[in-house]
């Protein structure tokens, strides 16, 4: 199974760190891509920063793809959950994305 994870924007560096070391060991039970989407930040806040924002994710997902899109108004998952999840998805055998939209 493959695990697309996509992110706008870059992470700051002391974040960077404590994300490589998650991405390490979830790297140990699946196969981990990693890319990070181009903020639209020249352009003015709002839906129009958004809309391209989500045009250049939506660019770099294969066709058919599942997604799992991560939102801070969502439901929170625990260590356990995050786990099973993948578990879910490695029984699945199907790659995944998972989406991590900008602020």
């Amino acid at each position: 199974m493959r695990l697309l994870l996509l992110a706008v924007g870059r992470l700051r560096p002391a974040l960077r760190e404590v994300c490589d070391d998650y991405l390490r060991r979830i790297g140990r039970t699946v196969t981990l891509d990693e890319q990070e989407v181009r903020e639209a930040g020249r352009l003015p806040a709002g839906a129009v920063r958004q809309d391209e924002e989500d045009r250049r994710i939506l660019a770099l997902l294969p066709d058919g793809m599942p997604v799992t899109l991560l939102d801070p108004t969502g439901s929170p998952w625990s260590s356990e959950e995050v786990a099973q999840r993948l578990d879910q998805w490695r029984l699945e055998a199907r790659d995944r994305a998972v989406v991590i939209g900008g602020a």
